[in-house]
């Protein structure tokens, strides 16, 4: 079965943030897909933000274009070299005090190979039901781990916001990486914690069922990610994938 797949993306500052330091990618033609959230002061956060947007896509095809082949461990060799290589150039253009988290997903051969660093996020709804794809790189997901907090406790945790891994770090960006078979009727969300931080997963589940219009979902969830209080700039990519000749 082939699928065929549209695609948007949607970005707000929020009602808190001086400044709108996320960003999102789309390329139908390669199928890849991206949120960023930059870290950091004023313009910092969001150049960050802008070298990985920008830098990620062009290296990443470098790398697949290297590699010759579309076989899965040379697709999820090709995003860690490419991340890596990222990384190294933010922290030697921008410095140690700024960086980067993303989420991404990058579609071939009826596969998305999800990948992310820090707490952007990666969700599958499929037959109605939401799977987190992504696991939060930040100390309250340590502690989950280590049995001290519950899963619950992490998303209102002081410690969540203390990042373990991303785009920048010192030591070694290493993305974790998935890969799931797509069927028709699936639906990835890619965002920022600027969503995750202000609506319950229930809630983005029923937005995202509410509808086939992408654009209209996405405002939908910026609009109530901003009256739940707004806290941080929001940012969402949606892909729909339907079996060709459908719709």
């Amino acid at each position: 079965m082939k699928l065929h797949y549209k695609a948007a993306g949607l970005s707000d500052i929020g009602r808190v943030r001086e400044e709108n330091q996320d960003a999102f990618y789309i390329d139908i033609e390669s199928g890849l897909f991206m949120v960023v959230d930059g870290m950091g002061g004023m313009q910092e956060g969001a150049l960050a933000a802008k070298y990985v947007v920008e830098g990620l896509p062009s290296v990443l095809t470098e790398q697949i274009n290297q590699q010759g082949t579309i076989q899965s461990n040379s697709i999820i060799s090709s995003i860690k070299e490419a991340v890596a290589e990222v990384s190294s150039y933010l922290r030697e253009k921008v410095g140690n005090n700024t960086g980067a988290t993303f989420a991404s997903a990058l579609v071939k051969g009826g596969k998305a190979y999800v990948a992310h660093l820090g707490d952007s996020r990666a969700y599958l709804l499929r037959d109605g039901n939401m799977e987190q794809l992504t696991k939060d790189h930040n100390v309250a997901s340590l502690l989950v781990d280590m049995g001290e907090i519950t899963a619950d406790q992490a998303g209102v945790h002081p410690m969540r916001h203390r990042l373990t891994a991303y785009i920048g770090m010192q030591d070694s960006a290493v993305p974790e990486i998935k890969c799931i078979s797509l069927e028709a009727g699936d639906v990835l969300l890619l965002c920022t914690d600027g969503l995750t931080g202000m609506l319950p997963v229930q809630e983005i589940t029923d937005i995202l069922s509410s509808g086939v219009n992408l654009k209209s979902v996405l405002e939908k969830l910026i609009d109530r990610a901003n009256e739940a209080g707004g806290q941080d700039n929001i940012t969402a990519v949606l892909i729909n994938f339907q079996e060709r000749g459908e719709g």
